[in-house]
């Protein structure tokens, strides 16, 4: 019976089993907190009956053919920022179970500001663990380190977005939706002014910093990069993107799956620093430059900067009062208007992995 349930959990919408990735395979899965593992309140309900969610209580099926699930739990959840957790305690259990409340208040705060302007952050309502735990529908720990007394990891947690939306209604903060659309990036490098732009070949370290990045597609502002074959190498190159060219930015975004594009000129070298210049093709516009100091991550630092500039850029498009129940909004969430279409992408690519490189 109890295989039948588990199979039945991702035919729940907004359901997932939590993730536990660690260097030790031969580590325990274990459980310190049964409410904080992804689904154990459904799966309990399924075996026992009724469920308690907000909104009511509904009878479930014990055979799992038929069940009621509260509204609050079918809309997607909100995906925090990884955050980093380093707690050490008097044993390794301890410190991991600390390490997990910390980095649930720590995503919490860090989801929050993401989904605000800069403007409104300090009105943001107080956060502590029991809020956070209470708002946690699963979360994951990647990169696991433990001694004696310490415990080092990346925790990556999800919370209801019902629950989100409420608290910041009830703060009367304005808030921005996640977008639910990506956007192109067009990596181009040039070492010097005088140097050829890069854009799809192999000796470009920019696109290669692009190219290896992870969780591009989560955040506020989805991203993606085009997959590099040779029709994507037809339609534009280094020096015609360098030139801003629009029509072709377009139409690479658009056989890529996003509606808008980003064309992100690197200048430069990580020992001397970067300039960094962005161009919007798009809903994208008035995108500042910046730059970055002399340092071995710089190419990191930089893409990190551009993150967070289109996630400045978008609160600013796309600013809204919250409502308690999620309902409508007055722009498009995907980053459209209502009558731009959504951009239409080749059945064959879906899947496919962005951010390959033609040699």
């Amino acid at each position: 019976m109890a295989a039948s349930l588990i199979a039945l959990i991702p035919m729940i919408p907004g359901l997932r089993p939590g993730r536990r990735r660690t260097a030790d395979p031969r580590r325990p899965w274990t459980i310190a907190h049964a409410s904080r593992f992804a689904i154990p309140r459904v799966l309990s309900a399924l075996v026992l009956g009724p469920i308690t969610v907000a909104g009511g209580v509904f009878p479930l099926a014990l055979g799992g053919t038929a069940a009621l699930v509260s509204p609050a739990l079918a809309r997607e959840p909100y995906t925090a920022p990884p955050i980093p957790v380093d707690v050490s305690a008097d044993s390794p259990a301890a410190a991991r179970q600390k390490a997990i409340d910390e980095g649930q208040v720590k995503a919490l705060r860090a989801l929050l500001q993401s989904m605000v302007p800069a403007g409104d952050q300090a009105r943001l309502p107080p956060v502590d663990a029991a809020r956070a735990d209470a708002m946690v529908v699963d979360f994951s720990l990647d990169n696991e380190r433990t001694t004696a007394k310490r415990y080092l990891a990346t925790i990556t947690v999800r919370f209801n977005a019902a629950k989100v939306d409420q608290l910041l209604s009830q703060t009367g903060v304005a808030r921005v939706r996640p977008r639910e659309t990506p956007v192109l990036i067009l990596p181009v490098y040039q070492a010097a002014p005088s140097a050829a732009p890069l854009l799809w070949e192999d000796t470009n370290p920019w696109g290669a910093t692009w190219a290896h990045a992870t969780g591009l597609k989560e955040g506020l502002v989805p991203l993606v990069l085009a997959l590099g074959d040779i029709e994507d190498v037809g339609i534009i190159d280094g020096k015609r993107a360098l030139g801003g060219d629009k029509t072709a930015a377009s139409r690479l975004a658009a056989r890529n799956g996003a509606p808008d594009a980003v064309i992100v000129h690197v200048q430069g070298a990580p020992e001397t620093g970067l300039t960094v210049t962005l161009r919007g093709v798009g809903v994208f516009t008035d995108l500042k430059p910046f730059t970055v100091a002399a340092g071995p991550k710089a190419f990191e630092t930089a893409l990190a900067k551009v993150r967070t500039t289109l996630e400045e850029s978008w609160k600013t498009l796309s600013t809204q009062p919250a409502p308690p129940s999620g309902g409508g909004h007055a722009r498009d969430s995907a980053g459209r208007s209502p009558a731009q279409p959504a951009a239409k992408v080749d059945p064959r690519r879906r899947g496919r992995p962005a951010g390959n490189r033609l040699a």
